[in-house]
Formats: C-alpha cells, structure tokens, sequence
C-alpha cells in the first residue's frame, strides 16, 4: 500500500512558540476525579462570522454549524466551548441524530471521517461577554482564560474553529 507521503503543515511550522500537548477538556475533568457533562447545548446553523472564515479558509457565506455549550464538572461549571463547523464536512450525514455533547474531536471522526491531528492555539486572559459570565456564575473581578484554536485534518485542512473561555477550575 502506498502513502501520501509527508505532510508539512505550514501554519504550524512557521508558528514563533509551541507547546506541544493536547487534551481535551473532558479528560482533564476526568484526571481530577469529576464527571465530565453539558448542559445549555445550542447547535445553529449560521454563516461564517469573520474570525471564523479566516480561521476556515473559507468565504463569509459559507454555511456552518455553531455548537455552543456550557460544560460541568459534576455540578460546577468550568468552561464555555463554542465549536465552530462547515456544514459542508457532514456530506449527505443528517446532524439531527448526532449527540452534539460528546467531544467534538469524536463527532467529526465518526460523522466526517476526519480526524484532527494538529491544533493553532492562540491564548489571553479575558472577562467574557455578559452571557458567558453569566452561564459560568463568575464573580464580577474573576478572569477567564480564552483559547481561540484552529483544528487541522491530517492533509493539514483547517476544519474547526473553538473559542473556548475556562475558568480557574483547571
């Protein structure tokens, strides 16, 4: 069988600073011995927002699916993920059978056949709008720490497009 050969992502070759790890906020909900879940799951369907075009590599009108929603630990809440997807990945697959609370990593796996093999993760401190304080129950003085990442396939195709706001759980 033959391969395709090496693939050079040049977005992350040409990045000043890497930290090369990665883990999904699940399996650090589970390494401090809590359950992992989300409620106030959103999922529209909208076109490209600015960021995420760039991001994308894609035009303003293209469709994608928004995937908002509030993640536990236990009963305690710790972040606010909005995931950010071209519709044109699901191909002829229905989304409305798809339980959009599992990891996203896992959905575009199984529904898209794509697996992401490399992350451009962009971090600062933030306050988070109103809504995103508000669903996080922060005090008016407590910071979160935002991640805005852009997913890449294994052919080094951008495909997804997280804002992710944590709070000092982790």
């Amino acid at each position: 069988m033959r391969g395709i050969g090496t693939v050079i992502n040049r977005d992350v070759v040409n990045l000043a600073r890497r930290m090369d790890q990665k883990f999904e906020f699940t399996q650090m909900i589970r390494a401090r011995g809590m359950q992992p879940n989300s409620d106030d799951l959103r999922v529209s369907r909208h076109t490209a927002d600015a960021d995420a075009a760039q991001a994308l590599n894609i035009s303003l009108d293209t469709p994608v699916y928004y995937i908002c929603r509030r993640v536990l630990a236990d009963n305690t809440p710790v972040l606010f993920s909005t995931d950010i997807v071209p519709c044109s990945l699901f191909g002829t697959t229905r989304t409305d059978g798809i339980d959009f609370t599992r990891p996203i990593f896992n959905i575009l796996d199984e529904a898209c056949g794509i697996q992401v093999s490399s992350t451009i993760t962009h971090l600062r401190a933030a306050m988070g709008d109103p809504a995103v304080r508000h669903a996080l129950a922060l005090q008016h003085d407590q910071a979160l720490l935002e991640l805005s990442e852009t997913c890449y396939s294994r052919l080094c195709r951008p495909v997804l497009r997280c804002r992710t706001f944590y709070t000092d759980f982790f």
